[in-house]
C-alpha cells in the first residue's frame, strides 16, 4: 500500500488483516471495512476480487454494528457465489441484527449442516425461538450449539428473576449520590429480553441482543406525552447473562449496564460513552 495505495490485491490483504485476522477491535474494524471499500469503489479493481473484498467488508460491518451495510456486502457476493457460507452466514447475522427474524431463522436453518458454522446457527435459532415463546425448542439449540463450541458457548449464569431484580436493586443502591439523584422519578425494570417494538423504534433497529435500554428524551429534554412514564430504564436478564461467564461478571455487568444507560439518560450517546469504556 505505501508503493501502491490503490493496488486491489494489497487493499484486499489489508482489510483481510484487520478484519478478520487480528483481534476484533473498533479501530480494527473500521481500518477493514475502510480499505475493502476503497477496493470496492475501484474502477481497476479485477472482477474475481470483489467477491472477496465485498465479503471482508460484511465482516467489518456486522462487527461495527452497522448490519444494514453488511447485509449490502453480503448481497454482493451471493450474486456471484450464490453457494459462499461465509457471505450466507454474513447475510444471516445482519438480517437477526436488523430485526427481520423470519428471514434470519430461514437464513440460519440452511446453515445447520454447515460445520464451520453449525454451531452459531443453533445458538441464534435459539435465540429466534426463545423470542417466540418457544423455551423447550431453544433451549434444544443452545445445548446443541454448546456441544459443538464448548468455548463459545459456555453455560450463562442465569440467576432468577428474583435474583436478578435483587441484583439490580443492589447495584442500584451502590450509585453514587448525583447518579440516583438523576434516577429520581425514572423506574428501572427488570425484562426478559428486548421487546420488538423496542427495537423498533430505532431506525436502524437496535440489536436483538442489547443488555439494557434507556426510553424517552434525556434529562432537560422535555417530555411530548407520548410516554408514561416519561423517561425509564430496562435491564435484560436472559441477554446479560449470555454476555458474561460468572456471576461476579454479571454483578459488574450489571453496574457497566446502568452506567450506560444513565449516560444515556444525561445525554450521551453511543460513542462518547464508548469512549468512556462503556461501550
Amino acid at each position: 500500500l505505501a508503493i501502491d495505495p490503490g493496488d486491489p490485491d494489497a487493499l484486499l490483504g489489508a482489510a483481510h488483516l484487520y478484519a478478520v485476522q487480528m483481534p476484533s477491535t473498533r479501530e480494527r474494524d473500521e481500518l477493514g471495512a475502510l480499505y475493502a471499500e476503497r477496493g470496492l469503489s475501484q474502477p481497476s479493481t479485477p472482477p474475481e476480487l470483489i467477491p472477496s473484498l465485498a465479503l471482508v467488508a460484511a465482516m467489518a460491518f456486522n462487527d461495527l454494528g452497522q448490519a444494514d451495510q453488511a447485509l449490502e456486502r453480503a448481497a454482493i457476493v451471493l450474486a456471484r457465489e450464490p453457494g459462499n457460507l461465509e457471505a450466507k452466514y454474513e447475510k444471516a447475522l445482519a438480517l437477526f441484527e436488523l430485526c427481520r427474524f423470519r428471514e434470519a431463522k430461514a437464513a440460519f436453518a440452511s446453515l445447520l449442516t454447515d460445520k464451520e458454522r453449525a454451531a452459531h446457527a443453533h445458538q441464534h435459532l435459539g435465540l429466534l425461538l426463545e423470542r417466540e415463546g418457544r423455551w423447550t425448542q431453544a433451549q434444544a439449540h443452545f445445548d446443541r450449539a454448546r456441544t459443538l463450541e464448548p468455548q463459545d458457548f459456555p453455560p450463562p449464569p442465569l440467576p432468577t428473576p428474583d435474583e436478578f431484580r435483587a441484583q439490580v436493586t443492589k447495584a442500584l443502591a451502590d450509585l453514587p449520590e448525583d447518579m440516583r439523584k438523576d434516577l429520581e422519578g425514572v423506574p428501572v425494570a427488570t425484562e426478559e429480553i428486548p421487546s420488538e417494538d423496542d427495537l423498533l423504534a430505532n431506525q436502524p433497529p437496535l440489536s436483538p441482543t442489547i443488555l439494557g435500554l434507556f426510553r424517552g428524551p434525556s434529562l432537560g429534554e422535555p417530555c411530548d406525552g407520548t410516554e408514561t412514564p416519561c423517561r425509564s430504564v430496562a435491564l435484560y436478564r436472559r441477554n446479560l447473562a449470555r454476555a458474561v461467564r460468572s456471576p461476579e461478571e454479571l454483578r459488574e455487568q450489571i453496574r457497566v449496564t446502568l452506567l450506560h444507560e444513565i449516560g444515556h439518560l444525561r445525554g450521551e450517546d453511543d460513542e462518547e460513552l464508548a469512549a468512556r469504556g462503556l461501550e
